[in-house]
Order: structure tokens, then C-alpha cells, then sequence
């Protein structure tokens, strides 16, 4: 699952990745929380650029919930990198 700006989604849509698109970072905070809730969510991609004026309320929840395994991903370089993991390591299987 993926949680950014419309940009960030799109990239990963185009490797199979579900999102939800928000657009401040109190809006994350929510979207993050519901996911850590969630028993079919095992990996959540968080766009970094929004996660910037929510950095210590990111890494509080991520301490509380080891599972998902959530990981922050700067928007551009990291979509490239993003794109090669999935296409080397998920796309095979």
C-alpha cells in the first residue's frame, strides 16, 4: 500500500501498488494509523516529502506496529529505486 501525493501513486500503480492519495500531513498521520490497524496490509511505501512535518509521530507509530513494515521513500529518486526492487523482486514471482 502507498500513501503520498497523486505523482507518487500513479508511479507505483504502474507496479501493482494500491494507494491512497493524501494531501496534508495530518492526513497521513490518519491514513497511517488505519493501515496499521489493517491484517491484509503487510507493506506500506510513505512518500517522504509528506511525511517531513510528521517525522516524530511517523516514527512513534512505526515503533508501536512492527507489522506492516513501513517504509519512507524520497519522491524521485526512490520511485526509480522503488520501480527496480519491484520489478526485480516481485515481478518474478
Amino acid at each position: 500500500m502507498a500513501v503520498g501525493d497523486r505523482e507518487f501513486l500513479r508511479v507505483l500503480s504502474l507496479y501493482g501498488a494500491e494507494g491512497v492519495e493524501v494531501t496534508s500531513p495530518q492526513g497521513l498521520v490518519t491514513v497511517l494509523r488505519e493501515l496499521l490497524q489493517r491484517k491484509d496490509v503487510v507493506l506500506v511505501l510513505l512518500e517522504r516529502e509528506c511525511a517531513e512535518d510528521v517525522q516524530e509521530e511517523v516514527r512513534r507509530l512505526k515503533l508501536e506496529a512492527p507489522i506492516p513494515l513501513v517504509i519512507e521513500l524520497d519522491k524521485h529518486p526512490a520511485l526509480r529505486e522503488a520501480a527496480r526492487y519491484l520489478t526485480n523482486n516481485v515481478s518474478k514471482r
